[in-house]
């Protein structure tokens, strides 16, 4: 799913929410914060993002790095 479509995602959440989801995952989480928020405004359902280690060490490594 594109991050910026958040049309699609509100579709996703309405057929998981049918077809019986006990959970929302969002993965990976730091692109879809946005969508995380949307989620949790238009969903009675617990939510859950991880962000896989590598994608998450690339983002952070130069910052750490340079402070």
């Amino acid at each position: 799913m594109n991050p910026a479509n958040y049309r699609e995602a509100l579709v996703e959440v309405h057929e998981d929410e049918s077809e019986g989801a006990d959970i929302l995952l969002v993965k990976p989480g730091l692109p879809y914060l946005d969508i995380i928020r949307l989620l949790q405004d238009n969903s009675p359902l617990p939510i859950a993002a991880y962000q896989v280690f590598s994608i998450f060490f690339f983002v952070l490594c130069p910052l750490i790095l340079v402070f």
